[in-house]
């Protein structure tokens, strides 16, 4: 079973991109690990019109509920190092707190 739940703060504002034809959302998770004194931060992408909705409504410090899986990916460097990259690929984003203000999305 590959079943990922986060709850955490946003640490950076959303990211939109495109990948092929589908847009996909990045948002960076803080999540409070009592341990290590400090977030752990973990990075979750969020597909189609739930990542449109995050991308318009989440800012920066906003707490979310995240249910995914994890998702690697490899590949070479310029200079043939193996890299990896571990994140979330999200099946359910839940907005945790009030938004700021008057609660109006992102122009």
């Amino acid at each position: 079973m590959n079943t990922v739940t986060l709850i955490g703060r946003l640490d950076t504002d959303p990211v939109a991109r495109l990948v092929g034809k589908q847009p996909v959302v990045r948002i960076r998770l803080a999540v409070d690990d009592r341990t290590a004194g400090q977030p752990t931060l973990v990075d979750v992408d969020v597909w189609g019109r739930q990542g449109a909705a995050v991308e318009r409504y989440l800012t920066h410090g906003r707490l979310v509920a995240v249910v995914g899986r994890l998702t690697s990916s490899i590949w070479r460097d310029g200079v043939n190092n193996r890299r990896q990259h571990v994140y979330v690929t999200a099946h359910s984003v839940d907005f945790l707190d009030k938004p700021s203000l008057n609660g109006q999305p992102k122009s």
